[in-house]
């Protein structure tokens, strides 16, 4: 029995949900023609369904489909979400071969404020209802069996769900319950472990037969959301074998059952990627989302009377709204960084539209934040790990212009805070100059006469300095790890700006990073950038790109900060 007590929207993957009052999606149905001697084809669509002029097939791919059985599958393509039912086939070919696989597909066109999760547990069991009733009994009354022409569906063959709460509820609970009388908790360590770690085509033990479509989706759940919503998930692989691993897995992160795929990247998790693999398991056996779930903000003595507050400085297009954006939405396996593992964040309801604004942006538009205009307030909640101290963390986003003529505002915002971060852009031509450098000094000067009321005292307060777009300085898997174990280190050698020279005059307590909001991506032993330029030649985001150092600042000025003040 599961502790599961229904509340859920509790559980993070579908984490700031907004629920539609119905869920309409579209209908597809690939498969075999009986007593064709055609080979496969889309049998019949609604007219709104969205074959990707012929290549929607190739993204639900299961391998040789040469031993069919009644599986369901999810596949994630950017904000479409594909809840897929497969089954053997009916039809005899004309050459009287039968054993083919069918395949019912229910396209749903989610908006960015609906979480995937949602689609998986409304589409799913309605989907595993399907069969080929929805054509075989009509298929002489407009087309004949080796005509290339599609069956036409009506609105009535795939009217909108419905979504209830209750229902979505008892959906889950099922699942779940499922899920802990036939899954292993090593099991589901190493498929979570693996999902945390990027890698694709991960296993779920040794499944004797498919998961229900309950239980497939209930695996989403403990999964943080940004994950979860690009998570595809291959129920069963009905295959004798798989002519093509590598596209295999570019299609699906999990492969549940069936036929095993080779084994995914010789590297293993992290033991930090296991311990949240562990945690994520152990809330699926318990049923409790609360295991997984942020917990709600309490009073701690490091919080005091007020919000902690960092101030960041940046000038004009280092990354300041990417950086804030990304340290929530980027990188939902964690960043190798052992100082990430010791806090974890989570925005504010106050901070939730900025969020939301950032997923739509950069999550499925694939764009880079524009320029800031006028001061935003962002709220943060920090959780350390261990100790659980709780920090509600206030920043504020400032245009590029405002931190270089620092404002009244703006100086009066370094100077109340309790750490700082400077970002800087070491690819912007300026930066090697004078006018730049003269910038820094007359800030850093400004810090330090305002904190102190006098020229010749320093400020001892923690100084993150952050090196931004160092996706740019990476170029080898050797210089990835560098930048991620001796972050200090790294940001020296591309010192181009004199900067441990100036923070060594001005500051007593500070730290360099290298940090890229926008990531990298490792494929093969060959790192990869994640921008390019589309055909306005503004710069864009690829999906698949794993951000760098994007919490280790906000992570070292918090133990600096909360050492401070206990």
């Amino acid at each position: 029995m599961t502790p599961f007590d229904g509340n859920v929207t509790a559980w993070p993957a579908l984490s700031g949900a907004t629920l539609p009052s119905r869920l309409s999606y579209e209908r597809g149905v690939w498969g075999k023609l009986n007593g064709a001697r055609a080979d496969y084809k889309w049998i019949a669509t609604t007219p709104s369904f969205t074959t990707g002029n012929g290549g929607l097939e190739k993204e639900l791919q299961l391998g040789s489909e040469d031993t069919p059985r009644k599986a369901t599958h999810w596949r994630s393509l950017g904000e479409q979400g594909l809840a897929v039912a497969c089954y053997p086939s009916r039809a005899v070919d004309a050459s009287g071969r039968s054993s083919f696989l069918e395949k019912q597909v229910f396209a749903w066109q989610r908006r960015a404020d609906v979480p995937a999760a949602l689609g998986a547990l409304a589409l799913l069991p309605r989907v595993a209802l399907m069969d080929a009733a929805i054509w075989w009994d009509r298929r002489t009354q407009s087309w004949s069996e080796d005509d290339d022409s599609t069956l036409i569906l009506t609105p009535e063959d795939h009217e909108p769900l419905s979504v209830d709460l209750q229902e979505l509820a008892t959906t889950a609970a099922t699942g779940l319950a499922e899920l802990i009388r036939t899954v292993s908790e090593e099991a589901l360590i190493h498929f979570y472990a693996h999902l945390l770690a990027d890698h694709r085509g991960v296993s779920l033990g040794k499944l004797q037969a498919p998961l229900s479509p309950e239980a497939l989706a209930a695996l989403f759940l403990p999964l943080p959301r940004p994950l979860a919503d690009r998570l595809s998930l291959a129920g069963w692989l009905p295959s004798q074998r798989i002519p093509d691993p590598a596209e295999l897995r570019r299609c699906w992160n999990g492969t549940l059952g069936g036929l095993s795929l080779p084994p995914p990247p010789p590297e293993e998790p992290s033991r930090e990627l296991r311990e949240k693999a562990r945690v994520l398991a152990q809330s699926i056996l318990a049923g409790n989302p609360a295991l997984v779930s942020p917990r709600p903000v309490r009073p701690t003595a490091v919080s005091g009377r007020r919000p902690l507050q960092i101030a960041l400085w940046g000038t004009a297009s280092a990354g300041k709204t990417a950086l804030l954006a990304q340290l929530y939405l980027g990188n939902p396996a964690g960043d190798p960084d052992p100082q990430q593992d010791n806090w974890e964040s989570f925005p504010a309801a106050t901070s939730q539209k900025f969020f939301d604004d950032m997923r739509s942006l950069m999550r499925s538009d694939h764009l880079f934040p524009p320029a800031t205009v006028s001061a935003e307030p962002i709220e943060y909640l920090f959780r350390h790990r261990r100790t659980h101290v709780e920090v509600l963390l206030r920043l504020v986003d400032r245009g590029g212009r405002e931190s270089q003529n620092l404002s009244e505002d703006m100086r009066r915002h370094l100077t109340e805070a309790d750490g700082l971060l400077l970002l800087f852009d070491p690819t912007d031509p300026s930066a090697r100059g004078a006018k730049l450098h003269d910038q820094i000094w007359q800030t850093l000067e400004h810090l330090r006469a305002e904190a102190s009321g006098e020229q010749s005292s320093t400020d001892d307060r923690p100084v993150a300095v952050c090196l931004s777009k160092a996706d740019l300085l990476v170029r080898t898997v050797d210089d990835l790890h560098w930048a991620r174990t001796d972050p200090d280190g790294f940001v020296r050698r591309y010192d181009h700006m004199s900067l441990e020279r100036l923070l060594h005059k001005f500051r007593g307590n500070y730290r360099f990073f290298p940090i890229s909001a926008a990531g990298l991506r490792v494929e093969y032993g060959v790192v990869e950038s994640v921008v390019f330029y589309d055909e306005s030649l503004h710069p864009r985001l690829a999906p698949g790109g794993t951000p760098l150092n994007v919490m280790s600042p906000f992570a070292w000025l918090l133990d600096q900060v909360v050492a401070r003040r206990s």
